[in-house]
């Protein structure tokens, strides 16, 4: 029941708010209420594997680091992060050097939705970046599903294949990112809802390795980012309409809060 007994959650989002320790007030509840039913209602909540707000209000028992499409599996492991790290209604800040998430999800294993070749990642960067700094992905040293928003030049994506998609970034890199692997012989990369671009490059195999955020899984960390993260998911690849569901329910909750960019 939300707060004040005013009107009751949606199923999926109070599994989500049960979960929480220290649950947010009442209107920021209501307003992560409708971005959960704007998500089923699109169709989107029920393709995805894995989906965290880190833009929570609080993180003091890891509220922030819930796996929104099944609580308490796959929840996320902050990795040399404290407390300066999270900012509430922001999200969490990398170093660029040793802090990043463990989203402690693996695409080979635990991939549900997300499949050789229906497959797609994404995450909300608040903030800019260094150069070379991956915001989500894991990499097996031949597979990759991974996004690198470099600032100021190419920034890199791939999906489930062996070679990357280079695509152009301005000197602006905060924003959101969406990697879309949509068949054998098919991906493209969005920015901000808006395609960065596409080709043909075939699948290969998907990485077996949990998937990091603020830095890729190459047996380890690497390319740490000292960017802010708000959002991240994975899961079955989307259309047009459905990655705009996302993008539209995120800037709602992100504009809300006046935290968007």
């Amino acid at each position: 029941m939300c707060p004040g007994g005013a009107e009751q959650f949606c199923a999926e989002y109070q599994a989500v708010y049960d979960a929480m320790t220290n649950p947010p007030d009442a209107d920021i509840a209501v307003q992560q209420d409708l971005m959960v039913r704007a998500l089923i209602a699109g169709g989107v909540w029920t393709l995805m594997d894995v989906f965290y707000l880190f833009a929570q209000q609080s993180n003091t028992a890891g509220e922030a680091l819930i796996n929104w499409i099944n609580p308490g599996t796959y929840d996320a492991t902050g990795v040399n992060l404290v407390a300066g790290d999270f900012v509430s209604l922001e999200g969490f800040t990398g170093n660029g050097i040793s802090k990043y998430i463990n989203l402690n999800y693996n695409p080979h294993d635990d991939g549900i939705n997300l499949t050789l070749d229906s497959a797609c990642i994404f995450a909300y960067q608040r903030t800019d970046s260094s150069s070379n700094k991956y915001l989500i992905g894991c990499d097996d040293l031949t597979n990759a599903l991974k996004i690198c928003p470099t600032s100021g030049i190419s920034g890199y994506y791939r999906g489930n294949d062996a070679a990357a998609y280079e695509f152009v970034m301005g000197l602006v890199n905060k924003g959101f990112y969406f990697g879309n692997r949509t068949a054998n012989n098919a991906r493209e990369i969005f920015f901000n809802n808006i395609s960065k671009g596409s080709d043909t490059q075939a699948t290969n195999a998907i990485p077996d390795l949990d998937m990091y955020i603020l830095a890729q899984n190459r047996g380890g960390p690497s390319n740490n980012s000292d960017a802010q993260v708000s959002c991240a998911g994975a899961g079955a690849s989307m259309d047009a309409i459905k990655r705009t569901v996302i993008y539209d329910a995120l800037q709602a909750y992100m504009t809300y809060n006046g935290k968007q960019v």
